[in-house]
């Protein structure tokens, strides 16, 4: 699941290099306190209280706020960057701040590693739980979860060689996550039993100058070919600059694991997803902006949801679309995944030839019963002109 991030602020006067106390709330997708989300402002960790407060004295501006509500340790969750204020509100556009969430303490041992070697640790019933961990060693984390409170899953383990940006070997082990409980669990050598064939995908993809660093977003599920994506690090890349991608070929249960690596060589960060498929060697260019031109004639216009991320206020959803013209209108639909996505209505808009617009896609969930999890997504078209100044499109769940 992705967090996106809609930040309205109180008192945004203080000026940069101001030592503040920051009093923030966070809310879920319905504008509820969202309580017992892990919260890092700058290296301090804290968690919001029952009302989705959290408060940090000391806080030198600007700051940097995290909210990770999936407890991943890598840097997913959602990041608000260089806030001037003392009163944050963060809301998250696909959360919903439930009372039964689960949680489970894990202890897992793992055998020691060469210098330059870490393992990547993933919890996945590939369904709605997904969790990732690095360690170099023991590791002990919490993992949430909303819905039964026993699920079934297995731990996926990876050996990763950070020197020669290789994936070595892996595992696949069944693993239960029981509410309330503490899981302890140690393995050995002889359990990565899976030698991983290390593939290049996707060739370089080149940034446009301009562009905003957070465009490998877009770029990334450009990539997936419409498929999903559950955790995406917040990665800062060099405008114009190109980046290549790793990935295991035959990692189990599905997922991917991407590594991207800078033309000098050096390591960016470490992208997983579930389900891909890519063929490698494919050049691509990340587009600068999330803007749509119709054209003056008629024909065909395509684009995907994936682009449409990072302007103030705006979120993605993590399903994919083709816009294709005829004449005044834009028809949306979902493209078809292998992935359990539900099917949307074609929904046609007027629009005019040769102006710009935007669109803005919200995504949150709903839970249908305790095993599913019903999806929603809000697709809004808007002018360039201003924000809302055309009607939002509703797909509702079939």
């Amino acid at each position: 699941m992705f967090a996106y991030l809609f930040v309205s602020c109180s008192n945004p006067s203080n000026p940069s290099d101001t030592v503040i106390t920051v009093n923030g709330t966070v809310y879920d997708a319905f504008n509820n306190p969202a309580p017992n989300l892990n919260v890092k402002i700058n290296d301090t960790e804290l968690r919001t209280d029952a009302n989705g407060n959290f408060s940090l004295q000391n806080v030198k501006t600007p700051y940097d706020i995290y909210v990770d509500y999936l407890n991943i340790s890598l840097p997913t969750g959602i990041k608000y960057e260089s806030v001037f204020n003392d009163n944050p509100k963060i809301s998250l556009f696909d959360y919903i701040a439930i009372n039964n969430q689960n949680s489970q303490q894990n202890q897992i041992s793992l055998p020691s590693l060469p210098a330059g070697q870490k393992y990547i640790l993933i919890i996945t019933n590939n369904s709605n739980i997904q969790i990732i961990r690095e360690s170099t060693g023991n590791i002990n984390f919490e993992s949430n979860w909303i819905g039964n409170s026993e699920i079934n899953c297995n731990l996926v383990a990876i050996i990763y060689d950070n020197t020669n940006k290789l994936f070595l070997k892996s595992f696949i082990k069944s693993y239960l996550l029981k509410n309330n409980t503490t899981q302890t669990n140690a393995y050995t050598d002889s359990d990565f039993n899976i030698t991983l064939n290390n593939v290049l995908y996707s060739g370089n993809i080149t940034l446009p100058t301009g562009a905003s660093t957070n465009s490998i977003r877009g770029g990334v599920n450009f990539l997936s070919f419409n498929n999903l994506f559950q955790n995406i690090p917040f990665v800062n890349l060099t405008s114009g600059s190109s980046y290549t991608f790793y990935a295991p070929d035959n990692l189990p249960l599905n997922p991917k694991l991407f590594v991207m690596s800078n033309t000098d060589g050096s390591e960016v960060d470490v992208i997983y997803s579930t389900y891909i498929s890519i063929a490698s060697g494919t050049n691509i260019t990340v587009p600068s902006n999330p803007k749509i031109t119709v054209p003056a004639s008629s024909g065909t216009l395509m684009g995907y949801n994936d682009f449409f991320t990072i302007n103030e206020g705006s979120g993605v959803g993590i399903f994919s679309y083709n816009f294709s013209r005829s004449g005044q209108s834009i028809t949306v639909y979902s493209r078809a995944s292998s992935i359990k996505i539900p099917k949307f209505t074609n929904v046609s808009l007027n629009l005019n030839p040769g102006s710009e617009y935007t669109f803005w896609v919200h995504k949150y969930y709903g839970v249908e019963n305790v095993n599913e999890m019903t999806r929603y997504s809000l697709l809004e078209l808007r002018n360039l002109n201003g924000r809302g100044t055309s009607n939002p499109v509703n797909f509702n769940a079939q």
